[in-house]
């Protein structure tokens, strides 16, 4: 995992977000690529593919909530220093699953459609997030 970070003005960014967008982005263009020939696959993914990124963000910045919700009723000025974890991140692919599932249900796609754009999107967005996440590492080691 990239936690090293570099000062823009005031602000501090970490590499690990910057893989993250790049990794967005990249997995969007490959799948409207590869889907290319799929007009109503395709339509279906650039509906409802910024709706599930940031239903997968806010799970995983605020999912700490739902495992510690007896923190944040006793303390809730915890809920701002709280951040994500692998178990929050998992809720959030849950919670994305389930929307896609819900949605492609309300528009009528047979089930197996969506089972297969959704295992294409997760492999290639972790390739792609496995990817860039050993070249920033390279990178980074190559400058120090």
């Amino acid at each position: 995992m990239i936690f090293d970070a570099f000062q823009a003005g005031p602000f501090t960014i970490q590499f690990y977000w910057i893989v993250v967008i790049i990794t967005s982005f990249l997995t969007y263009i490959i799948m409207s690529v590869l889907l290319e020939r799929k007009v109503d696959m395709l339509l279906f993914f650039k509906q409802n593919y910024l709706n599930a990124n940031v239903l997968l963000l806010g799970f995983y910045k605020f999912g700490n909530v739902l495992l510690n919700f007896h923190q944040v009723i006793y303390d809730p000025l915890v809920y701002l220093y709280l951040s994500g974890n692998s178990k929050t991140f998992i809720i959030g692919i849950l919670s994305v699953t389930c929307y896609l599932f819900y949605k492609g249900y309300k528009q009528r796609k047979p089930i197996k459609q969506a089972v297969m754009l959704l295992l294409m999107t997760y492999t290639i967005a972790f390739a792609v997030y496995k990817g860039i996440e050993a070249l920033f590492a390279t990178l980074y080691r190559g400058i120090l």
